[in-house]
């Protein structure tokens, strides 16, 4: 290992226990690393630990001492804000100003004032709305700022930003005393309020001295690559190489926009350097490189598994939260009652449940338990929401927030969170963190200090969404950093990737509520292109020293356009080198090398033995005829896409309701003698009006969960309306009557027999039988063309009877297209039902109605013939894969990306 990494003077310092002050916590954990690995070297085992710590944390620790001290300030003793309590004060601020309601995100706008007021504090910065031209957002801006000051000193709340000024004078009244020396770390520049703490401690005789480590002579090595994958996975063959060197050297990958590119980093890295470790097995919980970027709490998969039991418990939930909850790894027994669980999610889905209210579970699982499962009453599960009930109980109404803490901590014990498996080291210290969370929201009572569940709830989300997590592990020799943190810091070897010339020098990146002048005039940074690229330059200069060997590389593309090196390395000397990837591995890779696959075309299933299938009923020849894997998928695997419950009445029920009601409207009328004598009276709506009431309220019984009375309300008008128009057709046709609804009949085709249920059949005077079937949309008769049958139900409903048929035909329901659609022997048994002779096909080949349902029959025995004999072929017709859910099991997609490369290279 180089002793360069520190330096002897610093070193030497810190060894001595002088105090360290760095710019960034990066700085500070990497010195304690270096200082570490240096002792290790040199045999030593144990030492004090090194005074080494970021500029906030030296504040703060200053701050402690001067409260400790006794010290009284003049202004009184002042409350320390958190970073959370600091966001919800702006955002009381913001939210209650009248600008407000042009505001569309609410909580990047608390970001950007809150750094807009720490910004004025460090730089000095006068009253924004002084300056010559300000802006609206300024004018704004200015206003919400004199309120939070206010407020703050009104209340004797202090935050960070203006820490270090109340620092100053309790030092120079002795309150502490000052260090002899201290070394400042990775400073690029002082803010003026930084200045004064600094002039104040020397005044006491306090010796700063800045360190700025000499700078290595390196070998500099720059590349490009095809993209940013490429140049990533080099980067990390490179890194893979070192370590399998068995060197004891500290290896810096340093990549500007680190925290955007986390996950692509950490994907290539691991791929590379732990492969496997994206696998559910993998028991990787270090890794062999560390990556200085904090993740916010709310993130991590445990913390958001106990929002996720806290909103499901206290407040309606929809359905995607109910989902989570059932599906919890972080719920007690979550992995031995997973089925049970699965099962029971599957049955609300089912039952279009759509949102559930506190305590609202417990209740669906018994009836549950009473009609499919008797053993979910005694699953962990029912015990589980049966202890919430009472928590649930006291959650109603305003409580101060240490109740809502207590109360969230013993919904999350009860609920068995963070779960039955041992956590790892991250999961758990990520767990910690969030009850530290839950303390913390016990300490905004001075903000809030009365409010509801929903509110509460709020108020720990912003908290987690304002908190940094980044878990303490044991550090390790490579150290993936963004530039900016590893100013000053010293490798032995270093890759700085991603430098092309649209990220470095990064874009400026202004305070929209500070006038942009000022930001200028005051050498804010980010605030102009020219600082911008003088700090680059400045960093770019830094890193060329910051080990012996340095690689500079860039991608040439990035999906959107092509790039070129930064500016700022192409002045560098550089030495060009070819790069192998022939050492590259990937994980998916390896198991296809290492097994020799056979590919087998197996579009057939085992034959079927029973005659009688009581799965599918007419379904069955519509889905063989649509696509024959979709029939063996769905009737004989029994796959089907989860159901997505939606708000209101669906679809399913909306065609239950008109199948129902019209069936119940019917059975008093009969005939089209007793309409047309009711038509033309008041008695048919009045009548429509009662059967549709008793058709919702036949199935409402039915249904897990009753409609609400909107719905109800709205759903019983609809449905009014549609049967008096489908009525006012009928009313049209020539003299019927109706013979039966949801007649059930046995089907028996080539050699198999289903079960139908017929909707509706009418005797049509001296012409015969008319089979109609109920849509709610639009469907017409060209589903029943050559060359497959798309809906086969009413040609397959004419096998049931013996006694001839007259015609078939849908009910069209849709408004505005409210009509019959049909075939039959004769053109006159209703408007749109056509006498098959009649039709262009009719015509040019001859059809009669004896020879058209003749082929009709032919047509359903090859479908059950295929059907039965196994064939499940991905064979889709027409628009059938538009409307099905079962793409990623057939493959088709591929299939069809695959035909089209093929035809590409012919």
């Amino acid at each position: 290992m180089s002793e360069n990494l520190l330096g002897p003077e610093l070193f030497e310092a810190m060894n001595r226990g002088v105090r360290v002050v760095t710019s960034q916590r990066t700085q500070s954990r990497y010195l304690r690393y270096a200082f570490a690995r240096i002792k290790r070297k040199d045999e030593v085992s144990a030492w004090h630990t090194p005074r080494v710590s970021t500029w906030v944390e030296w504040v703060e620790y200053l701050s402690n001492e001067i409260m400790w001290s006794g010290y009284l300030s003049p202004t009184g003793q002042r409350q320390l804000l958190t970073t959370g309590q600091e966001q919800l004060i702006w955002e009381k601020v913001i939210t209650q100003s009248a600008e407000t309601q042009l505001l569309d995100n609410i909580s990047g706008t608390v970001m950007r004032a809150r750094n807009a007021w720490q910004l004025i504090q460090a730089w000095r910065l006068p009253d924004p709305k002084t300056a010559q031209f300000p802006t609206r957002d300024v004018r704004v801006f200015s206003k919400w700022m004199r309120q939070y000051h206010d407020m703050t000193v009104k209340r004797g709340w202090l935050d960070n930003a203006r820490l270090s000024d109340t620092v100053s004078p309790a030092i120079r009244a002795g309150a502490v005393a000052p260090d002899t020396e201290v070394f400042l770390f990775g400073f690029e520049q002082f803010t003026p309020q930084q200045r004064v703490l600094l002039k104040t401690f020397e005044n006491l005789g306090t010796k700063f001295q800045l360190i700025r480590p000499k700078r290595v002579k390196a070998e500099l090595i720059s590349s490009q690559f095809a993209d940013a994958e490429q140049e990533l996975q080099a980067a990390a063959l490179w890194v893979r190489s070192k370590l399998d060197a068995e060197q004891e050297t500290v290896t810096g990958i340093l990549i500007p926009e680190l925290e955007r590119n986390r996950d692509t980093v950490q994907r290539i890295f691991d791929n590379v350097l732990s492969p496997g470790s994206s696998l559910p097995t993998s028991s990787l919980v270090t890794r062999p490189y560390s990556m200085s970027v904090d993740r916010l709490l709310i993130r991590r998969k445990r913390v958001e598994g106990a929002m996720v039991i806290l909103r499901f418990a206290l407040t309606s939930a929809q359905f995607v939260d109910a989902s989570s909850f059932l599906r919890s790894p972080f719920l007690r027994a979550a992995g031995a009652e997973q089925p049970l669980r699965a099962r029971l999610e599957l049955w609300l889905r089912q039952n279009n449940v759509d949102q559930l209210y506190p305590g609202e579970l417990h209740k669906l699982l018994e009836k549950y338990a009473q009609k499919h499962d008797p053993d979910a009453a005694n699953s962990v599960l029912s015990s589980v929401l049966t202890n919430l009930k009472p928590l649930i109980e006291t959650s109603k109404g305003s409580h101060p927030m240490s109740f809502w803490a207590e109360l969230f901590k013993n919904i999350l014990n009860v609920a068995g969170w963070p779960g039955d498996v041992n956590p790892t080291i991250v999961e758990h210290q990520a767990a910690e963190k969030f009850r530290d969370a839950l303390n913390e929201l016990s300490g905004l009572e001075f903000l809030a200090p009365v409010c509801n569940a929903s509110k509460a709830l709020g108020y720990l989300h912003r908290i987690l969404q304002s908190t940094r997590f980044r878990p303490r592990l044991p550090e390790v020799s490579v150290q993936v950093m963004q530039p900016e943190e590893a100013y000053g810091l010293r490798f032995d070897q270093v890759w700085v990737a991603g430098l092309n010339n649209r990220n470095w020098p990064e874009a400026p990146q202004s305070n929209p509520f500070l006038p942009i002048d000022w930001q200028r005039q005051y050498k804010i940074p980010g605030s102009s292109g020219d600082l911008q690229l003088a700090r680059a330059d400045n960093l770019t200069s830094d890193m060329c020293g910051s080990g012996s060997t340095v690689v500079f590389s860039s991608p040439k593309d990035n999906d959107e356009e092509l790039l070129s090196a930064s500016p700022l390395i192409k002045t560098v000397r550089t030495v060009e080198h070819e790069w192998s990837f022939e050492t590259s591995t990937d994980y998916c890779e390896v198991i296809r090398a290492a097994t020799d696959l056979e590919e087998l075309i197996d579009d057939e299933g085992p034959q079927i033995v029973d005659k009688h299938i009581s799965r599918g009923g007419s379904r069955l020849f519509a889905l063989q005829s649509q696509c024959p894997h979709r029939a063996f998928a769905e009737l004989r695997l029994g796959t089907r896409p989860w159901v997505v419950p939606r708000p209101g009445v669906s679809a399913m029920d909306k065609g239950n309701h008109m199948h129902k009601a019209l069936e119940f409207i019917w059975a008093k009328i009969g005939d089209s003698d007793t309409l047309a004598e009711v038509y033309a009276t008041e008695h048919l709506e009045n009548q429509i009006y009662r059967e549709v009431e008793l058709a919702i309220d036949y199935l409402d019984r039915k249904r897990v969960r009753k409609m609400t009375p909107p719905e109800r309300d709205l759903e019983q008008r609809r449905l009014v309306q549609q049967v008096l128009n489908i009525l006012k057709m009928e009313h049209k046709r020539p003299p019927f009557s109706v013979v039966g609804h949801e007649i059930e009949h046995k089907v028996s085709v080539g050699k198999i027999t289903v079960d139908v249920r017929i909707d509706r059949v009418d005797d049509v005077r001296d012409l015969g039988l008319l089979l109609l079937d109920y849509k709610l949309g639009e469907h017409k008769v060209n589903k029943w063309k050559p060359p497959r049958m798309v809906e086969p139900q009413l040609p397959l409903y004419t096998l049931a009877y013996t006694e001839p048929v007259a015609g078939i035909a849908f009910v069209n329901g849709k408004r505005g297209a409210v009509g019959m659609s049909g075939y039959g022997g004769v053109s006159d048994m209703a408007d749109g039902i056509r006498a098959v002779e009649t039709t262009p096909a009719g015509k040019k080949e001859g059809l009669t109605w004896k020879s058209q349902l003749e082929g009709w029959k032919a047509e359903l025995e090859e479908l059950a013939v295929s059907y039965s004999s196994g064939y499940a072929g991905v064979d889709p017709y027409g628009q059938a894969c538009r409307y099905c859910d079962l793409k990623t099991l057939c493959r088709i997609n591929e299939r069809r990306l695959n035909e089209a490369e093929v035809e590409n290279d012919g």
